[in-house]
C-alpha cells in the first residue's frame, strides 16, 4: 500500500502541479509520517480511511507538536504547522485520487484553520527599533568578525524588503543590483520581482558582499548571498535558529523571518 508512494507523491507534485521544491520537501515529510501513522493503524486501502480515522493522525500530530513545544522547539509555529499539514494531507489525497489509488478524496472535506490564527503577532516599534541598532550601529564601533555583519544583512534587508525565508535563502549574488538598488527575488512558483531598498539596506548588503562575504570558506564556489561556516547555503532550519539567536540577544522570543515580513507589511499600512 505504501511502498514506494512518496516518491510518487513528489514526482506528481513538481511536473503536474508546478509545486515548488521548498513546498515538496514540506509536505514530504508529514506524509511519510501519515504513512507510517497509516501502517501502525492496519489500514489495507486507502478508502478504507475516512475523516474520522483521518483525525487520529491530527490528533498524533498534535500531539507531536506539544512535545516539540515541551522541548522549546518551534513553540510559536503550531497554527502554521497545522495549515502545513493539512495543505500536505490534501494535495496527497488529491494525488491518490488522480492517480486511481482512492476513490474518495478526503481532502476535500477538511478544513483549513482560520486565517487569522496563521498571522504572527507584528514586532512592536521598541522591538523593532531594538533590531535595527544592529544595523545602525555607533559609527566608531568596528565589525568584529562576518557573524555580526551578517547579522546586520540578514535584519535590515529582510525587514525593508519583506523577503520570505526561502527568498533569503536563495537569493544569489546576480539578484542584488546595488547599482540600481533593487533585489531581483524570486518567489514562490517561481514569480520573480524587482523589490527597491534603501540607503540602510545599501550599506549593509555593500559592506557583506564587498568585505563579509568574501572571509566565508567556498565563496568563489557558491553564488549565493547568505552562506554558513562551511561555506554553504543555509538550510531553512539553520537560517531560522540565526534568526532566534539574533532576538533572543535583542530580548525579542522566538524571532523569526516571517514574523519580520509581517512586520515590514504592517507598518506599510
Amino acid at each position: 500500500m505504501n511502498r514506494g508512494i512518496a516518491d510518487r507523491f513528489a514526482g506528481y507534485l513538481k511536473p503536474e502541479k508546478g509545486r515548488s521544491d521548498v513546498t515538496i520537501n514540506n509536505y514530504r515529510p508529514i506524509v511519510e509520517r501519515f504513512l507510517q501513522w497509516v501502517a501502525s493503524q492496519g489500514y489495507v486501502r486507502w478508502d478504507d480511511t475516512g475523516l474520522r480515522e483521518l483525525q487520529g493522525f491530527f490528533e498524533s500530530e498534535a500531539k507531536r507538536m506539544l512535545g516539540g513545544r515541551r522541548a522549546g522547539q518551534n513553540g510559536n509555529r503550531k497554527p502554521q504547522a497545522r495549515y502545513m499539514t493539512t495543505a500536505a494531507i490534501k494535495a496527497f489525497y488529491g494525488f491518490l485520487v488522480e492517480e486511481r489509488l482512492a476513490s474518495n478524496d478526503l481532502g476535500t472535506g477538511l478544513d483549513y484553520p482560520k486565517k487569522d490564527d496563521l498571522l504572527p503577532k507584528p514586532l512592536s516599534h521598541e522591538q523593532i527599533q531594538r533590531l535595527l541598532a544592529i544595523t545602525h550601529p555607533d559609527p566608531r564601533q568596528t565589525i568584529r568578525d562576518s557573524w555580526t555583519c551578517e547579522d546586520r544583512v540578514l535584519i535590515e534587508p529582510g525587514y525593508s524588503c519583506g523577503l520570505r525565508i526561502s527568498e533569503l535563502r536563495f537569493l544569489t549574488m546576480a539578484d542584488v543590483r546595488l547599482d540600481e538598488r533593487v533585489l531581483m527575488v524570486s518567489g514562490k512558483r517561481g514569480r520573480q520581482r524587482l523589490v527597491p531598498f534603501g540607503r540602510k539596506a545599501f550599506d549593509q548588503l555593500k559592506l557583506w558582499l564587498e568585505t563579509c562575504r568574501p572571509r566565508r570558506k567556498g565563496t568563489d564556489r557558491q553564488p549565493y548571498v547568505l552562506l554558513n561556516a562551511k561555506g554553504r547555503p543555509y538550510s531553512a532550519v539553520c537560517l531560522w535558529r540565526r534568526f532566534k539567536e539574533i532576538g533572543e540577544r535583542e530580548g525579542i522570543a522566538s524571532l523569526h523571518p516571517h514574523q519580520l515580513r509581517h512586520t515590514f507589511a504592517t507598518h506599510l499600512l
